[in-house]
Order: structure tokens, then sequence, then C-alpha cells
């Protein structure tokens, strides 16, 4: 199939089928993301061997869990200027092996200072990966199926925090908390290693910085049987009348919507690592067992997979927007009334698994919902504030959650306050919406598929 040779890259991958190479890419991404969930979760579910044997506080285990944050923090701060300037693939390689080898260092820690250092450096790599991985996934999946691929890719989170959760109920009993974190650093190692040969730069972003040699034998490998002139040029549409990545997040076109969505994952973040972190300690303080809390944590994020794509679906189908409305306003409905499963074990067990599909599906969807509302120019480091600010969220889960436990806080207590957050989650989105339908009555549309801003006609 010879090509014209003037050739848009984007709406070349827009009217390509969504072929077996995609995919391939989309599974990368999910693995990538999932040793990113498994990773993050794995000190929570160690938690309580770790205040039994190393005989430490539930504040000395909050700074524990909270010092990943730290470095997520620093990590997603800095993946948004090396995405967009030296690629999304050399970011995201590089942030596997640093938070695998960093992983590994953490089985080795002696004591609870070195722990939290570690941990801190670890969370660099988990911090910088995520908007690179969404990045090179939302400009290789075609409009059309954007948002499903990448809420599939990042449910890949729950994925690996669930995996997590069963293996350690059966592992750390038998063989300490050590062995999880030593499993979880050897697996990202060799994915990092698959990555380097296996993942493709993004041809939207060689395109964007004029490093088109390798353009046509990426497009053919992905899509087989495609073949381009030798003179063949490829190039990417502007999207923007702002070029500069910086000065396009702060005009008036993205501005609010950074700021909203940063609010959004901000509250998200805070509530999803007080549950995933804190759960197993608050499960035992209503009766269950270390097995059991582990299992009740696991049903959090298990059902999210389902979550996550059922909304990614219904916002190709529909406004995003308004879809993730509805999910905020859901999640913090069921966090309000969570007393009343946490007495019984298969109840709790129940009730979480339907927490997390709305829960989980709407954290996802803030996921898909980024990187469409960003021009290729600042696509990762649009994803990056938001990133930011979550892992903000999560540094305050840890503190604040062994705070209230300090306090005596009941398990009820703590889950009604946590649907607060939600609420304020839902009135951002609500925000973001508002703009959306003011920008398209006021002569600009944004489009729900892949959030690019074009003239109205």
């Amino acid at each position: 199939m010879i090509q014209a040779h003037l050739v848009d890259v984007r709406s070349f991958i827009d009217v390509m089928p969504f072929g077996r190479r995609q995919i391939g890419i989309l599974a990368l991404i999910f693995s990538v993301i999932a040793c990113d969930g498994m990773d993050i979760g794995i000190m929570g579910f160690a938690a309580p061997e770790l205040l039994r044997t190393w005989k430490i506080s539930k504040a000395e285990m909050g700074s524990v869990l909270s010092s990943v944050f730290f470095g997520m923090a620093a990590g997603a701060a800095i993946a948004g200027p090396i995405g967009d300037r030296f690629g999304r693939k050399i970011l995201v390689a590089a942030s596997v092996t640093w938070f695998g080898l960093t992983t590994l260092l953490s089985a080795l820690a002696p004591n609870v200072s070195i722990l939290l250092a570690i941990r801190a450096l670890t969370g660099i790599g988990l911090g910088a990966v995520i908007p690179g991985a969404l990045a090179l996934l939302a400009e290789y999946a075609p409009r059309r199926k954007r948002s499903l691929a990448l809420t599939i890719a990042y449910s890949g989170f729950t994925a690996g925090a669930t995996l997590t959760g069963l293996s350690a109920a059966w592992l750390i009993p038998i063989f300490g908390w050590k062995i999880t974190l030593l499993l979880a650093g050897l697996i990202s190692l060799v994915l990092a290693g698959y990555l380097i040969v296996r993942l493709p730069e993004s041809v939207s972003f060689l395109a964007l910085k004029q490093r088109t040699t390798s353009i046509p034998r990426i497009l053919s490998q992905i899509f087989p049987g495609t073949t381009f002139p030798s003179e063949a040029q490829f190039w990417l549409p502007r999207e923007t009348d702002v070029e500069n990545r910086k000065s396009a997040l702060l005009s008036p076109r993205y501005a609010i919507t950074v700021v909203m969505l940063a609010i959004c994952y901000f509250m998200g973040t805070l509530v999803t690592y007080i549950i995933v972190g804190w759960l197993p300690v608050l499960s035992r303080s209503v009766g269950y067992t270390l097995a059991e809390g582990a299992v009740v944590t696991a049903q959090f994020t298990l059902a999210g997979p389902l979550g996550s794509v059922c909304v990614g679906y219904l916002m190709d189908l529909t406004n995003g927007r308004k879809i993730l409305m509805v999910t905020f306003l859901i999640s913090a409905i069921l966090l309000a009334v969570s007393s009343v499963a946490s007495k019984e074990f298969i109840a709790m067990a129940i009730f979480m698994l339907t927490l997390g599909f709305f829960f989980h599906g709407t954290m996802t969807g803030l996921q898909a919902l980024a990187p469409q509302s960003f021009p290729t120019s600042a696509r990762a480091s649009g994803v990056s504030f938001m990133h930011v600010a979550g892992r903000l969220g999560a540094i305050g889960s840890g503190a604040l959650g062994g705070f209230l436990l300090e306090l005596g806080w009941s398990f009820s207590k703590i889950f009604v306050t946590l649907s607060i957050p939600m609420l304020i989650g839902l009135v951002a989105m609500t925000v973001i919406y508002l703009q959306h339908s003011t920008l398209k009555h006021g002569g600009l549309s944004q489009d729900d598929s892949n959030g690019k801003i074009k003239s109205a006609t």
C-alpha cells in the first residue's frame, strides 16, 4: 500500500485499524503501569509485619509509606520536560530500570531510616514513568479508541496492586515481607530490558521534533504491508497557536484544565493511598486476620480493571467529563456508607469490590482524559503536572492515615471522612465540564475523543 508523499502521522494512525502491533504497545504500557502499581502498594501489605518485627510506631510506618511519594513528586516533576524534550521511550525505559533496581535494594535495608531513604529514591522512577507511558500510548491509539486504550493500560495499576495483595497474603506469612520486594524488583528489571528492545518511540513526537528518519520503519512495523516512497515527508499538524510547551499550559485554553485536573487527582490519590496503605492495619482494628486484611485490601483493586474498561468505553461514546462527574459522586456515596459492611468479612469484601469498580474507574478515567487534554508539544508536561499534584496527595496520605489512627479514629469514621475529597473532586470535574462548554459556545470546540482544540465551523 503506497501512501501520499506528505503524511500527517496523527491522521494516518487515526484512520488505520487498531492492529496487533498497537495492542502489543498497549500490553507493554499495561505491564509498565502494573509494575508501578505493584511497587507502590507493596509497603502497605508489608506494614503489619514491619510494625511487628521492627517494633516501630505507626507514625514511623507512615513516614515509610509517605517517603516514596516525595520521590514520586520529584519524578513526576522532571518527567514532563524530559519526555517532551528527549522522547517517551527513553523516559519509560529508564524509569522502570531505576525503580526495579531500588526496589531490590529496599529488601536489603537494615533499619527504618535506610528503608525510608531507598523508598524515596524508588519513588523518582515510579513518578516519572506514568506521564511518558500514557503520552506514548495516547499517540499510538486511534482517536476513536483512545480513552478505552488508555483506561485499559492504566487498569494495569490496579492489576499490579491486586497481584501484590494476593501474593502478599500467601508469601509474607511464610517468607517474610522482603520476598515481595525482591520479586517486584526482578520483574521490573526484566520488563525494562524488554522495553528497550521492543517499545517504539512515538512517531508523533518524532514528527514534532523533525526527527523523521525512523518514522517509515516504525509505521511499517506497526502496520505490516504499509510502504512509503523515499521522498515521503512526515509531519504533525499544529494543535494550537501556542507551540511552546510552558506557554501552552499557561494559555487560557489549558490553564483551567491543568489546575482542575490537578485538584481531581490530588483528592483521588489522597483517598487511594490511605485505603491501600492503611486498610491492612485498619482491618486488624476491626478483628480481621493478617491474611483477611490483605484479601479485603486486594478486593478494592480487584474490580478496578473492569471499572476502568467500562469507564473508558463510555468516555469514547460520550462526553468523558460527564462520565467522571457521575463516578466521582458514586464513589463519594459509597465511602460515606462504608460502615454498613465493615463488621463482616464477606460483606466487606463485596463492598470493597463495588467501591473499587467505581473508584478506580474514576481514577483511570482521569488518566485517559489528561493526555487527550493537551497538545503534543506539552502532553507529557500536562500529564506530569497532574501527577505532581497527585503525588502531593499521596504524600499526605501516609501521614494523615497514621495521624488519624494515632487519634484512635474508627474504621467507619475514617471512611466517611474520605468521602469529602471525592466530593471536592466532583466540583473540580464540574468546572472542567463547564469550561469545555464555554469554549464550545464561544467559538472553540474541544474534541471529547482527543482533547484537541480546533476552530468551530
